[in-house]
């Protein structure tokens, strides 16, 4: 993406993800809060570090399989390992693939730290990108847009004077 905007629900945050391969994976990602920009391409990116101290780089993309979302590269000392995902609030759900291995594997995700993010609810019904997300945030699914309730508020008597 060229728009930094997209990169803001990463900035200055810290996420655990985990998958399963043969054993389960815990792997903790820290995002940083100056996004660069690729003078050529322009496309903007925001840099990132695991737990050991690798560290990559976190663009906001079209993934292969449909849907748009981040993807991080970390360049670790033996092999390069791919996060592809998308959040909802504080969660994130996506694949998880090692440079040399072209399966991806189920992966989900949970914010540890940073500035809160909005997330789909009566605030936020513009958050909400789906009748299902919407509606389970118990909020209105009508034309294709999320709303929620508003206060039925009666009008006053008409008063006549004779």
């Amino acid at each position: 993406s060229e728009d930094p905007n997209d990169l803001a629900p990463l900035k200055g945050a810290k996420w655990e993800f985990t998958f399963t391969i043969v054993s389960t994976f815990t792997d903790t990602i820290t995002f940083g809060t100056d996004i660069i920009r690729d003078s050529s391409t322009n496309v903007v990116a925001l840099p990132c570090r695991n737990e050991y101290g690798s560290q990559g780089f976190v663009f906001y993309t079209s993934f292969p399989w449909g849907g748009r979302g981040f993807s991080v590269v970390i360049n670790g000392p033996l092999l390069t390992e791919f996060y592809s995902f998308t959040i909802s609030g504080n969660t994130a759900t996506g694949k998880y693939s090692l440079g040399w291995d072209s399966n991806f594997y189920y992966m989900t995700g949970v914010k540890i730290s940073g500035p809160s993010v909005p997330v789909c609810d009566a605030k936020h019904p513009d958050l909400c990108s789906t009748e299902t997300e919407c509606t389970g945030a118990g909020l209105n699914w009508c034309n294709g847009h999320c709303q929620a309730d508003q206060l039925m508020v009666p009008s006053p008597p008409i008063q006549q004077h004779l």
